[in-house]
């Protein structure tokens, strides 16, 4: 062959979800679920999903107004409905969120 073959190609592993059950998930189904929830002229202005355990993201998001109990329970219901049941999400209002040095923000990320 004249070409070269591509065999093998692998893409950063913090950006995937790994779920109990041993699905593993995209970080841009995060971003696709977010953007259905939130949309683009809402209350969010803007979220990092981090995985921190197994079973556990964090949401960190910067918005007008905090999260009502109801509209937490509809974000945690949606979660589940794409990813799977039984996982746990903890929600923190920030001011701003941390960027890369390029100005970048990346919306999801695993620390496993």
């Amino acid at each position: 062959l004249k070409h070269p073959i591509l065999k093998n190609l692998t893409g950063r592993t913090n950006d995937i979800a790994v779920l109990p059950s041993g699905k593993k998930s995209p970080g841009m189904t995060f971003y696709s679920i977010t953007k259905k929830l939130f949309g683009d002229e809402g209350n969010v202005k803007e979220f990092v999903i981090t995985q921190t355990q197994i079973d556990t993201f964090e949401i960190a998001y910067v918005s007008y107004v905090a999260f009502s109990e109801s509209e937490i329970e509809n974000i945690e219901m949606v979660f589940s409905k794409f990813l799977e049941p039984n996982l746990h999400y903890i929600f923190i209002r920030k001011p701003a969120l941390e960027r890369s040095k390029s100005g970048k923000l990346k919306q999801f990320q695993s620390l496993l």
